[in-house]
Order: structure tokens, then sequence, then C-alpha cells
């Protein structure tokens, strides 16, 4: 990230980042929008909440799994994954800074319960706000090598960095990577078996297997592009 990017940031979110969460600030590579990749271009690159954008695609709710958390001042800081659909797939890594005085007690007890993502939350509590891209970025697979993301294989992690002012006061600041970011339609190994299976039940000829087994591979191989 570039210094004056840097320089926007809390120090104690600075400090989570890179002493808790081991993410160096020198491993930040800032991007153009238009050189991300999709869906995540999509997903990241807009003026919306991540909630709405994430539920949206993976046609579902979104469920936190904090992974820590701390309340530094006045400023509730955590490191979370959110989780899509009724096998909780992993479809974002993120760590977000939340300023509590900007919401009331039983709203930040809510919040505190670290089970539904802050965009939901923000829609309950009817709080009119904005998201202000500040910059988007990627990881090397070295820079999340101390990192929960280093077990998610070798990838660039775009990511983009949003604050979310509400009636000129700054609430909330989220660093969003994304994460496994497959289509909600993609196959999934299990169905790629079951179909070469089929394929093997119907007496399907030589050729007309190797057919299915390409087919299934480049349907796996177009949607890990993609993610």
């Amino acid at each position: 990230m570039v210094e004056a990017v840097i320089q926007k940031m809390p120090a104690c979110l600075r400090e989570f980042i890179q002493n808790d969460c081991a993410l160096s600030m020198e491993s930040f590579r800032l991007i153009k929008p238009a050189k991300m990749p999709q869906p995540q271009r999509k997903l990241l690159c807009h003026d919306g909440d991540m909630t709405s954008a994430l539920s949206a695609f993976h046609g579902g709710g979104l469920q936190v799994e904090a992974l820590q958390k701390q309340n530094r001042k006045g400023t509730y800081i955590r490191e979370v994954y959110l989780r899509a659909g009724n096998k909780g797939k992993i479809v974002e890594y993120g760590v977000i800074a939340i300023l509590l005085q900007g919401f009331d007690r039983q709203q930040r007890k809510l919040i505190k319960q670290d089970r539904e993502p802050l965009g939901g939350l923000l829609h309950r509590f009817e709080i009119k706000f904005t998201s202000a891209p500040l910059c988007f970025f990627f990881l090397s697979q070295d820079a999340v090598a101390r990192n929960p993301m280093a077990g998610f294989g070798q990838r660039p992690w775009p990511g983009s960095w949003k604050s979310y002012p509400a009636d000129s006061q700054l609430i909330v600041i989220l660093i969003m990577i994304m994460i496994v970011i497959s289509h909600p339609h993609s196959f999934s190994p299990f169905c790629v078996l079951l179909w070469l299976f089929f394929l093997l039940l119907v007496g399907g000829s030589r050729s007309s297997l190797q057919e299915g087994v390409f087919a299934a591979i480049g349907v796996k191989l177009f949607h890990g592009i993609a993610a």
C-alpha cells in the first residue's frame, strides 16, 4: 500500500493487521479495478456494502466466524471469515474496525455477538451510510504465509479497503480479501465423479467417456480461473 493510504488507517487497526493477523503492510500491492479478475471485481469494486453483494452472488444469507477480536479504546476490531450457504462455505476473509461511538448500547451488543455481518446490521439499524472504496489491492501467497489464508492454495488474493461514513461520521473501516469465490452453481469434485459414473453405467464408448472427462475438467478449470 502506498504511504498515503497507510497513514489514513487508525494505528490500532494497522497494528492489529501486522501483529495479530500477520500481514505486513508492505505486502499490499495496489491494483486498478479494471485489472482485477472476475467475479472478484464485481464483488469488490462497487459503492455498496459487501454483505449485500456477497449475499446476492451466493443466493442466501451469510454468517460470521470471528477468528479473533479486540476492543481498543472504543474501536472494535475483528478478523473474520464470512460463510455462505447451508454448508458454511468460506467466501471472504476480512479485517474490520468498528467505531463503537457511532452506535447505541443495544446496537453495540448485537455487533459484539459476532453472528451477523455488519452490512446486514447497518440495514437492520436503519443507519444511512455510504460505502467509500479507498483502494484495491492484491496479496501474494508468500504474503499470507503466517495468516489463515495460507491454507487456501496458491493464488494472488485480491481485496479492497473501504470506509463507511454515516452522517459525516466514520463508523466502519473494512479490509476485505476474497477467499473462495467459486460460482454458486459450479461443479464440485463429487458432481464430476457422479457424472463419470453415469457415463460408465450407460455403457458409453471410450470416445464418449473421454469427452465427458474433458468436459468435466474444462468446467472445473474455468471455475478455478474465475475463482
